[in-house]
């Protein structure tokens, strides 16, 4: 049991709280940002940084209130992507 424990508690201080899976097919989502980083489809990357999203290029360009851009390196476009509100919030 005390093994366990030891295990559980490994696990629970490594782990990403923003983790939601590899996705590697689909659209770009934004699911968090903190501080000069977001997490895109899954993965935390820092602003300036290049990143691979289904074989394309990308690069984070800026940070804002709740939404990122991201420029698509290949064609030379760009991308806003914001953060969803949970579905249980409501607003008044």
């Amino acid at each position: 049991m005390r093994y366990f424990a030891l295990i559980l508690a490994e696990c629970l201080l490594i782990a990403d709280p923003f983790y939601y899976g590899n996705i590697e097919l689909g659209e770009l989502r934004l699911f968090a940002i903190m501080h000069k980083k977001a997490n895109i489809n899954g993965r935390w990357v820092e602003l300036d940084t290049n990143f691979v999203h289904a074989n394309v290029n990308f690069k984070l360009l800026s940070i804002q209130d709740s939404c990122v851009i991201v420029e698509n390196l290949e064609s030379k476009t760009k991308q806003n992507l914001c953060k969803s509100k949970p579905k249980f919030i409501k607003e008044y």
